[in-house]
């Protein structure tokens, strides 16, 4: 090992460290008794070490560990386990920091660090269309022009694919050329789905925007309730209506497929009170169904199935 390459961490260079983690062109020198006690994967390669003893390198009297991973993740990791402030979900949290923690503790098996981050995530893609309407009152991760793109490939990566449903349903948002050419991730760099997924995206598009049109919107379509006393007028205001949604369709100013929303105040200024009621009904009730047909939209299992996925890893 070349040492005139190398940097120790400022941040973690322990006195009373006992074993140098190597990644990339960084040294940490840290405990043992800390990254066992997390990690049972971090305690299998320290207590496996090197088939010859006799040619394991050793700086200033401790063993070096090479790792395959970035030393901003070693950072923000080791920063996490070291000071359990560090990473506060209820604060303002840097991507690199999220990205950094969810990779490692899923690879090195910190299941705590695991959970936290991913549920963090949930918050901005949720598994719910309740927690979905709420997601912009507790999002707190760094916002930048390419996140949804980073954070399907961040799911992706780490094998956490009960992000992906309401991910890849909120890449309508970024529009067809962000779909297909990326977009600036938060350092500046490009950030951009692999082809497979971009394929799924905008199939999905196409065949959700059917759905909200035909599904969602099949309450202004239909002969209205069956207790309405103003058929004629009920009538009329459900085709101004639908007039106006279909205007919103073509111009394609509607976000992504679940924020659509009905103004139901204006709505009862053009129909009558029992057909505002049966429309509410059938409106939320598509609406709900529809979301729980979203992952087969961009073919991954139902929501169950993903949900047991994530609480056995």
């Amino acid at each position: 090992m070349d040492s005139g390459t190398l940097r120790r961490s400022r941040e973690f260079w322990l006195e009373e460290g006992d074993v140098v983690l190597k990644a990339e062109s960084t040294l940490f020198r840290v405990t043992r008794g800390i990254l066992v006690y997390h990690s049972p994967v971090l305690l299998q390669m320290i207590l496996q070490g090197s088939p010859d003893a006799a040619s394991e390198t050793v700086i200033s009297g401790c063993r070096v560990i090479k790792v395959d991973d970035s030393a901003v993740d070693w950072r923000h990791f080791l920063k996490a386990i070291h000071d359990p402030s560090y990473y506060d979900p209820s604060r303002e949290t840097s991507f690199a920091t999220i990205a950094g923690i969810l990779r490692l503790s899923t690879k090195y098996q910190v299941q705590t660090l695991q959970k936290t981050a991913v549920e963090h995530l949930q918050r901005i893609f949720p598994t719910t269309i309740d927690e979905w309407d709420r997601r912009a009152d507790s999002d707190t991760i760094q916002k930048f022009k390419g996140r949804t793109i980073a954070i399907i490939n961040l799911a992706q990566e780490t094998n956490h694919q009960i992000l992906l449903p309401s991910a890849m349903a909120y890449s309508w948002a970024i529009g067809l050329d962000g779909l297909l050419d990326g977009l600036p991730s938060y350092d500046g760099s490009h950030v951009e789905l692999d082809w497979d997924t971009k394929r799924k995206c905008i199939r999905a598009r196409d065949k959700l925007m059917q759905a909200v049109r035909g599904r969602l919107l099949n309450f202004i379509l239909g002969k209205g309730a069956g207790r309405c006393v103003t058929k004629a007028k009920c009538d009329e205001g459900r085709l101004l209506s639908l007039r106006i949604w279909e205007k919103f369709f073509e111009e394609s100013v509607i976000p992504t497929p679940f924020r659509f929303m009905v103004n139901w105040t204006d709505l009862s200024t053009r129909l009558c009170e029992h057909c505002i009621a049966d429309g509410m009904n059938n409106f939320l009730t598509a609406r709900w169904l529809l979301w729980d047909e979203l992952p087969s939209y961009f073919d991954l299992p139902s929501w169950d199935v993903l949900r047991r996925r994530e609480e056995d890893d």
